[in-house]
């Protein structure tokens, strides 16, 4: 099966980057990104900590 890669540059009209996500979210291929908050990082490196940190007696 060929798969269709779609490039969107700073070139493409909008309307044409419109039709390509959409493409793209109606297939499952995109992932939902976020900017961690101060906090987000704090919970990530306690729970790094933990996980590196040996329980065994």
């Amino acid at each position: 099966m060929k798969k269709n890669i779609t490039f969107v540059g700073l070139d493409v009209h909008k309307d044409t980057i419109d039709v390509a996500l959409a493409r793209l979210h109606r297939s499952g291929d995109l992932t939902a990104v976020y900017v961690p908050t101060t906090e987000d990082e704090a919970m990530r490196d306690l729970t790094r900590a933990r996980e590196d940190t040996d329980f065994t007696c």
